[in-house]
């Protein structure tokens, strides 16, 4: 069920990447949304891999069927993630009956029109909004359930062994982490898809603040605006079910960000749900950044210039300052 056509925008989330996001512009990216290239034929390439060994485990049916038919997109994102056949083997050994949900979801619902309409609409919000946005190419593909996104060298890949919920798939066969990020492909990707566009588009504007080694405050704001971007432009961030469980202890969630925010040391709050607990929860930074560009842009009386700020991430620490954030917010409805 392959669908190669010029479609919108199809973006993904980097709240799973382990890394925060990074992108390119060494592809020319058409700003007319109706003309993105969305591949899919790696997923179908991995369901032909599935039938003919690889649900048995065999790692030169991955290999050979799915590897070697790669996409230009998945050819990049292999060194990316360290996609081989063997890590696919151990990726899906233990979660036959979750896989064989997924293909069968996909065969059926791979040509539905409904989301892609959805994504239409939000990608000609984000115009409007952001008359500067461009749109690159996306590459759907399955991989080892340590991405379900991420930007690289002007391209954008999503991770479809997270998209469980649609295809009712059952869940018991999967670690904490797989479980957690499930997500539905008609409801959570048109999403996930502002959210990713906004690290595209920060990283066009010249942002610096998702990269390595920055203050804990530049990457949580480099997350955080991108999920107020899909809000803006999607309804909803990524994380809102979490976000409304969170906000009942957000002052003292803030007062501990603010105590850290200048560390360089990101491991309490981005990129950790390995290590959430109940009584610490995982990337609470997204949260941390996403009130705090949240703040910002509702004080703005410019909107549209504020939204130029948030994007371009020159300057964090004025850009918090400015925000007034001090640990509240408006409610965050489920």
């Amino acid at each position: 069920m392959t669908i190669r056509r010029r479609v919108v925008s199809w973006l993904l989330l980097c709240g799973l990447t382990g890394t925060a996001c990074q992108a390119s512009s060494s592809l020319t990216a058409p700003s007319d949304p109706e003309a993105t290239v969305f591949e899919s034929s790696d997923v179908d390439q991995f369901w032909r891999a599935w039938e003919n060994g690889g649900r048995g485990g065999s790692a030169d049916a991955f290999q050979r069927r799915y590897l070697d038919s790669a996409s230009t997109g998945l050819r990049e994102f292999i060194p990316l993630r360290s996609i081989t056949a063997a890590s696919l083997v151990s990726a899906t050994r233990n979660a036959p009956r979750y896989f064989d949900a997924l293909q069968t979801w996909w065969k059926a619902e791979s040509r539905s029109g409904v989301v892609l309409s959805t994504i239409r609409a939000n990608n000609r919000r984000l115009t409007a909004l952001y008359p500067q946005a461009t749109f690159p190419p996306i590459t759907l593909l399955v991989g080892r359930f340590s991405t379900g996104g991420t930007v690289n060298n002007g391209r954008m890949f999503i991770g479809f062994e997270f998209f469980g919920t649609d295809a009712v798939a059952p869940l018991d066969e999967l670690n904490r982490f797989g479980r957690d990020n499930q997500k539905s492909f008609a409801r959570d990707l048109p999403i996930l898809v502002a959210h990713e566009h906004s690290h595209y588009l920060s990283s066009r504007a010249g942002s610096r603040a998702g990269r390595s080694g920055a203050p804990m405050l530049h990457t949580a704001l480099n997350e955080g605006v991108a999920e107020l971007v899909a809000e803006l432009v999607a309804g909803a961030p990524t994380f809102r079910g979490f976000y409304v469980t969170w906000q009942q202890r957000e002052r003292e969630y803030w007062e501990a960000f603010d105590r850290e925010r200048t560390s360089t040391d990101i491991s309490r709050w981005l990129y950790n749900q390995g290590n959430a607990t109940e009584a610490w929860p995982g990337d609470l930074g997204y949260f941390m950044g996403y009130r705090i560009a949240q703040a910002y842009y509702l004080r703005a009386v410019d909107k549209a210039a504020a939204l130029r700020e948030l994007i371009a991430l020159r300057d964090p620490d004025a850009l918090y300052a400015a925000s007034g954030y001090r640990g509240s917010g408006p409610p965050i409805a489920p």
